[in-house]
């Protein structure tokens, strides 16, 4: 009730900049994301639409739409999420920085309650939660308040956040939602947002690098368990779609993670060879499983390059198997040997053999 009462006295001193990237933005999502963004009950903030060299029919659309005193149209040559991020920084006018996509959705509190933590901490770097939909039509733009509990992270306690933004698991969620490795349901101090900026010559999991360059930062970060933003798995994104060249992109960010990373923590050592275990099941299902089938000849190089880089070798190596779980070793035994994707299909086969049993069993349950 207290905390209801000090938000609802809020003056909109601190103006915020919303920055969203787009390319070739369909023109219902971007509707919808821009009328959740200008619902907010806090009203100090301005747009700003970068339009990242879409064809004319999608930028047109932007210019439709991209049409109040508050919002902005930035044009850009086709560079990429992350230089397109950088350019919004630079052009922002505002105390705060945010970053939402042109598909996705916040609720209308998202603001007010950012401001609140951000007053009532003087964070840098405030993080709120995000729940992700399957289906479109399911997001309700409600905030969740239950219980909300906050957590604020002085310099000195920073590194009990790696493991989070790097593991293969999120460490920090609640009911409802989660707190994302992503850039999104976060309010960063444009200082900040300047010195850090997002690498341009990464491609994938850029985000997850910006997050690891800001917790090396002298800051303060405020983590709220509370959902703000609402992120829609678009099946037609960069992310779900094969990709012949991910591992050489997946390299340059986990090359990345070791140079940022204190590797000698344990903690941050197991979280990080984790996430080479992700990026090897991605590169899996977007790469090499679809190359086993079509191109066996680019299959065997692209696996011999794999067996060949710092990553297998880290995972392989003597500290990664005293530190494992009894589970985990066998898994590094079968790496040693060249085995894990071999594993990987044979997971594969005996899912797709149990999917098509529950297929049929639905199909004779429905003739019965």
């Amino acid at each position: 009730m207290k905390q209801d009462k000090m938000e609802s006295n809020l003056e909109n001193k601190i103006l915020i900049s919303i920055v969203v990237p787009c390319y070739n933005a369909k023109e219902d999502l971007l509707v919808e994301a821009l009328k959740s963004i200008r619902e907010q009950s806090y009203k100090s903030f301005e747009i700003i639409v970068i339009d990242d060299g879409s064809a004319e029919e999608y930028h047109n659309i932007l210019v439709k739409h991209i049409d109040r005193e508050n919002e902005r149209l930035i044009t850009i040559d086709k560079s990429g999420v992350s230089e397109a991020r950088n350019i919004g920084i630079q052009e922002a006018r505002g105390d705060y920085i945010c970053f939402i996509d042109a598909d996705d959705l916040v609720s209308s509190d998202f603001l007010s309650r950012a401001v609140f933590y951000q007053q009532l901490t003087d964070a840098d770097f405030i993080i709120g939660g995000v729940e992700q939909h399957q289906d479109r039509s399911e997001i309700k733009c409600s905030t969740l308040r239950n219980q909300t509990i906050y957590q604020l992270y002085n310099a000195s306690d920073l590194a009990l956040l790696v493991p989070h933004f790097i593991g293969s698991k999120f460490m920090i969620c609640f009911p409802g939602g989660y707190i994302s490795r992503g850039p999104v349901a976060r309010l960063i101090r444009k200082g900040l947002a300047n010195k850090i900026g997002f690498d341009k010559t990464i491609t994938i999991g850029e985000d997850l690098v910006w997050n690891q360059r800001i917790l090396r930062e002298e800051i303060r970060v405020c983590v709220v368990k509370e959902c703000w933003y609402h992120y829609w798995s678009n099946p037609e994104s960069k992310t779900h779609k094969q990709d012949d060249f991910i591992f050489f992109e997946l390299e340059k960010q986990i090359y990345a993670l070791w140079d940022i990373l204190d590797t000698e923590e344990t903690m941050v050592y197991k979280s990080l060879i984790e996430h080479h275990f992700e990026s090897l099941h991605t590169c899996w299902d977007l790469c090499l499983s679809k190359l086993k089938k079509k191109d066996k000849k680019k299959y065997r190089e692209t696996a011999e390059y794999i067996y060949k880089s710092k990553i297998w070798e880290a995972i392989c190596c003597k500290r990664t198997y005293k530190i494992s779980t009894m589970k985990r070793k066998i898994v590094i035994l079968l790496c040693r040997m060249r085995g894990y994707f071999f594993l990987l299909a044979m997971k594969d086969l005996l899912q797709r053999i149990i999917m098509k049993r529950q297929a049929v069993k639905k199909s004779e349950s429905q003739i019965w």
